[in-house]
């Protein structure tokens, strides 16, 4: 919902901007991972359990740097150097890949391909980061449409790479279809460098992104609300049961008026700071001087959502692509020419994409506890994988995809809320730090979950 005084997202604009970014912040690691079938045959089977760890190693350090550093220095400084970085690696990878065409040669194109996932992991922690720190100081839905844009580019990748297969077979259709597709790629980050120029021509984005400016006050002027953090809380408005006119007018509601939905929430987050700071004056550790500090009160208020964050890509990195393509196919059309796991994938890519799109219309649940509760549910998801696999309990290529559809959609659709919701109620000035430490949250779960499927598939 955009703000009472905001300019107007006309024709909803900027929503495709951050749809667009979304997009271009996974398309390298998308591409890689969808076009599995080249890279095995030119730098060996190994590749398919080794991209997302590499990726994800390139990823981490950079989003934590953002995380703690990226607010010193500029959004474009961090955005275009890091989409052109993305444009190059895509263009140069599958001719790199290509020097395994001699055998002998093949283990020097797979630490070479490996070298271009790990410098385009770091320039899309550069760009994930970003990308989610800044649609945080925009209303929920602009998070929201970031989290779509990358299910639309896991099906996208999906797409072309079906069609391009399609429309040129055999050893040197295979090379061209390749290169076509990660050319497409490249372009699309071409397309987030025109979009981020756009954003900062768009009135309505230029008054989002200017919050953090002139919302913040200044020392002398701010009002100093003291709440003992020990008081009774009402359990039903989150509100303190004594004296909440200092907390409502501190939220921006004139005196005497009643509290909209969304001041009571910005109202429960001062409430779980204030705890916050009660909390860090009696612990004397690295965490009670790290809570004390202004720049990150807001850091246990996001606890549960932070953690349905990472169980959420934990889950879906420990059994998804490794797992999920190596389910063997019954019917002998599905045995052919390496269909099987190109279809798992796009089962994965196309319900995903559906479970990203449905909070932009409707949020069928927001509170943290149903997230976290959502999240720790999809553990069901590892066991249903495994017996479909080895050993082949389920044997059925329908269960397969309707296993591997529940847990795309589920992804897609927590996912999605848990990002939207978390850093909504913070201080302008604490939302973009809190979007890139969530975003850093979210690709720990990925990377964890995928080191845990290479040690499970190399035992």
């Amino acid at each position: 919902m955009e703000g009472k005084n905001s300019p107007q997202d006309k024709g909803k604009l900027v929503y495709w901007i951050f749809m667009i970014l979304g997009v271009g912040s996974l398309s390298a690691f998308n591409s890689f991972i969808t076009a599995d079938d080249f890279f095995e045959k030119y730098v060996g089977d190994r590749y398919s359990f080794w991209v997302a760890v590499v990726s994800n190693a390139g990823i981490l350090p950079m989003m934590l740097l953002i995380t703690l550093f990226g607010d010193r220095m500029s959004i474009r400084i961090r955005l275009l150097p890091s989409f052109a970085v993305l444009v190059g690696v895509l263009i140069a990878a599958p001719f790199v890949a290509l020097v395994g065409e001699v055998k002998e040669r093949m283990t020097l194109a797979f630490w070479l391909v490996q070298a271009l996932i790990f410098i385009s992991g770091l320039a899309t922690g550069i760009v994930t980061s970003t990308v989610f720190s800044l649609s945080s100081l925009f209303p929920p839905v602009y998070t929201g449409a970031v989290m779509f844009g990358q299910g639309v580019v896991g099906l996208l990748v999906v797409v072309i790479r079906i069609l391009t297969k399609l429309a040129l077979t055999g050893e040197s259709g295979m090379v061209t279809s390749t290169v076509l597709y990660f050319a497409i790629a490249g372009f699309i980050n071409l397309l987030c460098i025109v979009g981020y120029f756009m954003l900062g021509c768009l009135p309505f984005s230029k008054f989002y992104m200017s919050q953090v400016k002139y919302t913040t006050p200044s020392p002398s002027t701010a009002p100093e609300v003291v709440v003992d953090p020990t008081m009774t809380v009402n359990p039903t408005s989150g509100l303190p049961l004594d004296d909440t006119e200092p907390l409502v007018q501190a939220a921006g509601v004139p005196a005497g008026e009643e509290a909209a939905p969304e001041d009571l929430n910005a109202i429960e987050i001062k409430l779980k700071m204030i705890g916050t700071g009660g909390m860090a004056r009696h612990c004397k550790c690295c965490c009670g001087r790290l809570f004390a500090s202004p720049a990150w009160r807001w850091l246990p208020t996001m606890g549960y959502y932070s953690t349905a964050v990472f169980l959420n890509f934990f889950v879906t990195l420990a059994i998804y692509p490794s797992m999920c393509v190596t389910i063997p196919p019954i019917a002998a059309w599905l045995q052919k020419d390496g269909w099987m796991p190109v279809l798992v994938i796009l089962d994965f890519a196309l319900l995903d994409f559906v479970g990203r799109l449905v909070p932009s219309f409707w949020v069928p649940y927001q509170r943290d506890s149903i997230c976290l509760a959502v999240a720790i549910g999809r553990l069901i998801f590892v066991p249903l994988l495994v017996l479909s696999v080895n050993p082949r309990v389920i044997a059925s290529d329908v269960a397969a995809f309707v296993i591997v559809g529940l847990m795309a959609v589920s992804n897609g659709l927590n996912g999605t809320i848990t990002m939207m919701r978390a850093a909504e109620g913070l201080e302008p000035k604490h939302k973009g730090r809190a979007g890139a430490f969530n975003s850093f949250v979210l690709n720990i779960g990925i990377f964890l979950g995928s080191g845990l499927m290479l040690i499970i598939s190399s035992l």
